[in-house]
């Protein structure tokens, strides 16, 4: 029987329990993220990350402009400790809370009620994860970045009407707020996002209009950027400096060593390149292509020019994007077990590989007295 012989409660009950349960998931998940930052808190561990944004104005002398808008606002609350606080609750709430819409759009996507359950609890337990948000909060834009863009890709890959063209260009701002790292990448997805359409491919003044429509936003950012810089006082030479000096001292011959970091995560990504190969007319390959290729890209970038970026930040954004990428695609049940068998080795490779383990002030807050045991019995696993 389809949905449209069912009676109206019988199709929105489902659907209003679906919601339900992602609400609590979501809930859980935050309380669980919060219970940790107060652990580590109450345990004096200090995230010197969030202090060394504070010194000289670091922020908009690296390019890191959303950092540094929400470092304007914590900066009127009093003591560093209070701002440390507040930090860690923010990005502890936000990533939290993004764990029940990503149960409620798998489910979405036909996946079981134990699958997805089971990828957000592998999302809310995995190391690259907790670490991000208790001690490595400076890369968070760059992932939520990456995570946001995959959704759009794949609508403008899948429809490529105007109104999928202007999403994408809403979102593309966010790569040059994340940093100067990520801010080259603009310019490629806007040209791929007027090509999309199929007017455009055809016809000039329809690709010129496309990427028009894509790039705007990206300049308007441009522009309020360079206005709040001479506004401030600060010299532009310096601001925009920082957006030239991240690509120079270039070693070609470390690229290959640069891919060795997303091995903290890599197994989950067969998973979309396999998606590629697979015959399917609702495939939309450059979705699957951009869950790899924006990891990969910060892992040659960081290793040829020595970004100043976490070593686990390909890694934690290839995370990010495949558990993004899993909300918007509908995959087979057997890619679905593919994709959950693979994200487990993730946690493992996580915890041996990730630095973590290397942090006893960090393990001490998280695992607390009550766990020593755990605690020594991982070096023994790992």
């Amino acid at each position: 029987m389809s949905d449209m012989a069912l009676p109206p409660r019988a199709v929105t009950k489902p659907l209003s329990l679906r919601g339900s349960v992602s609400f609590l998931i979501g809930v859980a998940a935050t309380v669980w993220l919060v219970y940790l930052v107060y652990r580590l808190l109450v345990g004096g561990y200090a995230n010197g990350e969030v202090f060394s944004l504070r010194a000289s104005s670091a922020a908009w002398r690296d390019g890191d402009w959303l950092s540094q808008l929400l470092l304007f606002f914590v900066r009127f609350l009093p003591g560093e400790a209070t701002q440390q606080l507040v930090l860690s609750f923010l990005a502890a709430t936000l990533t939290g809370g993004l764990l029940g819409p990503q149960y409620h759009a798998m489910r979405s996507n036909r996946w079981t009620v134990p699958g997805a359950a089971i990828v957000v609890l592998i999302l809310a337990v995995h190391p690259l994860v907790l670490y991000t948000v208790t001690a490595a909060t400076l890369p968070i834009p760059i992932y939520v970045a990456f995570a946001l863009l995959i959704p759009a890709i794949r609508r403008v890959a899948a429809v490529g009407d105007v109104q999928s063209e202007v999403t994408l260009g809403l979102t593309l701002p966010l790569l040059l707020l994340a940093g100067p790292e990520t801010a080259p990448l603009i310019l490629p997805l806007t040209v791929l996002c007027a090509a999309s359409n199929r007017d455009a491919r055809h016809d000039v003044r329809a690709f010129l209009a496309m990427f028009i429509v894509a790039v705007v936003p990206s300049l308007v950012i441009v522009v309020g950027i360079v206005g709040f810089s001479l506004r401030a006082g600060h010299d532009l030479g310096t601001v925009l400096a920082r957006y030239a000096t991240v690509f120079t001292s270039m070693h070609p011959e470390r690229w290959a060593s640069g891919l060795l970091p997303l091995a903290l995560a890599s197994p989950m990504a067969l998973v979309p390149l396999l998606y590629c190969l697979i015959p399917d007319r609702r495939r939309e390959a450059w979705s699957a292509l951009a869950v790899v290729g924006f990891p990969v890209y910060l892992a040659m970038g960081q290793a040829a020019f020595a970004w100043q970026l976490p070593y686990w930040t390909p890694a934690t954004a290839l995370l990010f994007c495949f558990a993004a990428w899993l909300t918007v695609t509908r995959l087979h049940w057997m890619m679905r077990l593919a994709g959950v068998l693979l994200m487990i080795p993730s946690v493992w490779l996580g915890f041996r590989y990730g630095g973590i383990i290397d942090d006893p002030a960090w393990l001490d807050g998280v695992l607390g007295p009550g766990l020593v045991w755990l605690r020594s019995l991982l070096p023994a696993l790992l």
